[in-house]
């Protein structure tokens, strides 16, 4: 009977913590090319769309200088930001139907989210935030979860995306 409960508890905390446990994908952001990448726990491409950026070139080194953050951080939260308003006090929609808040030290107003202005993507224009359509953002959302890796390359970074190959990963004895 003790181990029926324990195969029991056992099951019930892999259903429970199972997203948890379960590889996950990462997020690359390439301030150079405009893109976000989405790899997954095999490195293979699984999602790319274009992004906005802050409107100044150069790592986030305080608040307020407009600048997009460089360096490896984590999704800390996800939150429906579908009916916040601007910094005005006014609801315009700004950030989409949901903000990706990022971990990072000394910022946390920096995430990724959507947008009401569309024509921005592609393009310089966020305070140091992450736009995407929010079509795209909708579909992003159906693949990170909180602790998802996101890592932002500086403008200088070359970012290649390898093709896959079909070579073992063990070496194959001769």
């Amino acid at each position: 009977m003790i181990k029926m409960k324990h195969l029991l508890l056992t099951i019930a905390a892999i259903a429970l913590f199972g997203g948890i446990l379960s590889a996950q994908n990462r997020i690359v952001i390439s301030k150079k090319d405009f893109r976000l990448y989405v790899f997954n726990s095999n490195d293979s491409l699984i999602y790319t769309t274009d992004v906005c950026l802050g409107e100044n070139l150069g790592n986030k080194t305080r608040n307020g200088d407009h600048k997009t953050p460089e360096g490896k951080f984590t999704i800390m939260s996800i939150e429906n930001s579908s009916a916040w308003k601007d910094f005005d006090g006014k609801f315009r929609a700004s950030y989409g139907p949901w903000f990706m808040r990022l971990k990072m030290p000394r910022f946390r107003s920096i995430g990724i989210h959507g947008t009401n202005e569309p024509e921005s993507i592609g393009t310089r224009a966020s305070m140091g935030c992450v736009r995407l359509h929010n079509d795209e953002l909708l579909r992003l959302k159906e693949l990170v979860k909180i602790g998802t890796p996101v890592e932002i390359l500086a403008e200088d970074e070359e970012f290649v995306i390898a093709p896959p190959t079909n070579e073992p990963t063990e070496p194959t004895e001769k």
